[in-house]
C-alpha cells in the first residue's frame, strides 16, 4: 500500500493543532481580579480532602466609634476537594478613572472619603491582587496534560532507498494517579492564601487611613489649643507692660512674660508642623498627592463604651485573614504530602509509528508502551519533607495565635490607659475644669495687682500642659481603638511577604 507522506504529515500536524488549540478559553483565565470574595471549587469530591479554611469576607466600612463584629470569619477547617475548574473569580467592582485620584467631592474630607480614595489608589492592593491573578495562572498551569510529541522517524536511509523505512511517529505521556487534580487542590490553597492576604491588606490600608485620620484631628485639636495658648501668653505680655507703665510690677515680670509668649508661639508652629506631617502621611496611604488642606470633618469627644480584651482577642483569632490564611496553608500542606506520595505512581508513555517500508512496498505500524518502574526512587525524601513542612504550618498557626495575644496585650494596656487619662480629664470638676477654674481666677487677681507674674506663669503652664495631655490621650485612645477594630493590622505600605509575622518586642 502506497503512503503519500506528504498528504499524511499535514493530516498529523492539523491533529497535533487541534489538540493545541483544545485547552480552556481565554475568558477562563482572569489576569487581575478586583474584589476579594470567598469561593470553593467546584465539583463532587474525588479525594479524602484536607480540612482547610474559608476566605475572609471582605471588611466593612468603618463606622467609629462602635467596634461591632462585621460578618464573622470562620477559620475551622470545612471538607473541600480538588477540581478541574478553575476558582470562581472574584466579583468586580466598578473601576476608577485612570490617572486621575479618587477624591470627594466637596472641599472638606470624610472618613468614607478617604476610605474609597485609599482603596482606589493604594498600590499594596494593586500588588496583592496580582499575587491571586499569579495563583490563578499556576493553578492552571499545573493542571494542564503534557503536550503531544510529534517526529519523523527513518532506518537504513543510505540503502539506495531499496530497503528505506520512513514515517511519522506520535507521542504521549498519561498522568497517572490523579497527580494533575492533586496539583491543583495544592494550588487552590495557594489562591485562597493570596485572596487571604488581599482580604488583610485592605484591612491595613483601611487601618492605616483611619489612624492618619484620628492624627490630623489630634493635629487640628493641638493647634487650636496652641492658638488659645498664645492669645493668653500675647494678653498676659500685655497686662505685663501696662501693669510696668504704672510701675505695678518690675520689668522681670514683663521679660518673663515676653519669653512665654515666645515659647507658645513656638509650639504653635510646632503643632502646625505636626498637622502637616499627618497629612503628608494620608497622602501616602490614599496615594493622593497634594490632598487640599481643609477642615477635617469630626469628633474626638464623640465616644461613650468600652471594650473588652478578651472579646478583641475572639473576635481577632476568628476574624483575622493573617490568621486564616496560616490555617489555609495547613491544608495546603496536606494536599502537597499526598502529592508527594502520588508521584511514585508511574505514567505511561505511549508513543505510536507509521512508516512505508520500500522493501516490502509496503506500510507498517509499531507500537510502544513505556513505565517506569519506582524500585530506586520511590520520592521518599520529598515525602518526608511533606510531612515536615505540615508540621512547620502547624505550629506557625499556633505562633500566630500567639503572637496576636502578645500584640493585644500591649494595644489594650493603651487604650486602657488613655480612657482612663481621658475619663480623669474630661469629668466634671476634673482636671481640665480644675485648671481653667484655676486659670480664669489667677489671670483676674494678676490684672488686678494681687497676684506676682509667677503665679499667673505657673497657672498657665498647668493649663496648658493638661490642656495638650487631654489631646494626646485623646489620640491614643482612637488609636488603639482603630487598631483593635483593624484586627491589629496596619503598615500597609511595608512589604507585602506571604504569612510572614514577625515577633518583635
Amino acid at each position: 500500500m502506497e503512503v503519500r507522506w506528504p498528504a499524511a504529515l499535514t493530516a498529523l500536524c492539523i491533529l497535533a493543532g487541534c489538540r493545541s488549540n483544545s485547552s480552556p478559553p481565554v475568558s477562563q483565565v482572569h489576569d487581575t481580579p478586583t474584589q476579594h470574595v470567598a469561593y470553593r471549587p467546584a465539583g463532587e469530591p474525588s479525594h479524602s480532602a484536607p480540612a482547610e479554611a474559608e476566605s475572609p469576607v471582605k471588611p466593612a466600612s468603618y463606622q467609629p466609634p462602635a467596634l461591632s463584629n462585621p460578618r464573622e470569619l470562620s477559620i475551622e477547617p470545612p471538607e473541600d476537594s480538588p477540581s478541574d475548574q478553575l476558582p470562581r473569580e472574584p466579583e468586580a467592582v466598578a473601576p476608577q478613572d485612570q490617572g486621575r485620584p479618587a477624591g470627594p467631592a466637596a472641599g472638606c474630607l470624610t472618613l468614607a472619603d478617604l476610605e474609597q480614595m485609599a482603596l482606589a489608589n493604594n498600590p499594596s492592593l494593586g500588588e496583592a491582587q496580582a499575587r491571586v491573578a499569579a495563583a490563578r495562572g499556576n493553578w492552571l498551569q499545573v493542571g494542564l496534560m503534557p503536550n503531544t510529541v510529534m517526529g519523523y522517524s527513518g532506518q537504513q536511509l543510505f540503502s539506495g532507498g531499496e530497503a528505506e523505512q520512513q514515517g511519522l511517529y506520535i507521542e504521549q505521556e498519561f498522568i497517572r494517579g490523579q497527580k494533575l487534580q492533586l496539583n491543583r487542590a495544592v494550588a487552590t490553597q495557594e489562591i485562597r492564601r493570596a485572596e487571604q492576604q488581599w482580604a488583610a491588606q485592605q484591612l491595613r490600608v483601611l487601618t492605616d487611613v483611619r489612624l492618619c485620620y484620628y492624627q490630623i484631628l489630634v493635629a487640628q485639636q493641638r493647634v487650636a489649643v496652641n492658638e488659645r495658648l498664645v492669645e493668653i501668653a500675647d494678653n498676659a505680655f500685655q497686662t505685663a507692660e501696662a501693669l510696668l507703665r504704672a510701675k505695678e510690677v518690675s520689668q522681670l515680670d514683663v521679660t518673663r512674660a515676653k519669653i512665654e509668649q515666645q515659647t507658645s508661639r513656638l509650639q504653635h508652629r510646632n503643632s502646625l508642623e505636626q498637622l502637616e506631617a499627618a497629612w503628608r502621611r494620608l497622602e501616602a496611604v490614599t496615594s493622593t498627592p497634594e490632598l487640599p488642606r481643609c477642615r477635617m470633618l469630626g469628633d474626638l469627644q464623640d465616644f461613650n463604651h468600652h471594650v473588652d480584651a478578651q472579646s478583641i482577642l475572639q473576635r481577632i483569632q476568628a476574624e483575622n485573614p493573617m490568621l486564616a490564611s496560616a490555617v489555609t496553608n495547613v491544608a495546603r500542606a496536606r494536599w502537597a504530602i499526598q502529592r508527594a506520595v502520588a508521584e511514585p505512581i508511574p505514567n505511561v508513555d505511549v508513543a505510536a509509528v507509521v512508516q512505508s517500508d520500500n522493501g516490502t512496498d509496503s506500510a507498517n505500524a509499531n507500537l510502544q508502551i513505556t513505565i517506569p518502574i519506582p524500585w530506586l526512587n520511590r520520592n521518599q525524601g520529598n515525602i518526608a519533607r511533606a510531612r515536615s513542612e505540615l508540621v512547620e504550618a502547624q505550629r506557625n498557626v499556633d505562633r500566630i495565635r500567639e503572637f496576636y495575644r502578645w500584640q493585644l496585650a500591649d494595644v489594650y494596656q493603651r487604650y486602657a490607659v488613655a480612657r482612663n487619662r481621658v475619663d480623669e480629664y474630661r469629668r466634671e470638676e476634673g482636671i481640665l475644669d480644675q485648671s481653667q477654674q484655676a486659670l480664669d481666677q489667677v489671670s483676674r487677681a494678676y490684672r488686678a495687682g494681687e497676684l506676682p507674674y509667677l503665679d499667673l506663669l505657673n497657672a498657665q503652664r498647668i493649663y496648658s500642659e493638661n490642656s495638650l495631655s487631654y489631646i494626646e490621650a485623646l489620640g491614643e485612645l482612637w488609636e488603639a481603638l482603630v487598631e483593635m477594630d483593624g484586627l491589629l493590622l496596619k503598615n500597609s505600605l511595608e512589604s507585602l511577604e506571604m504569612d510572614e509575622i514577625k515577633f518583635d518586642p
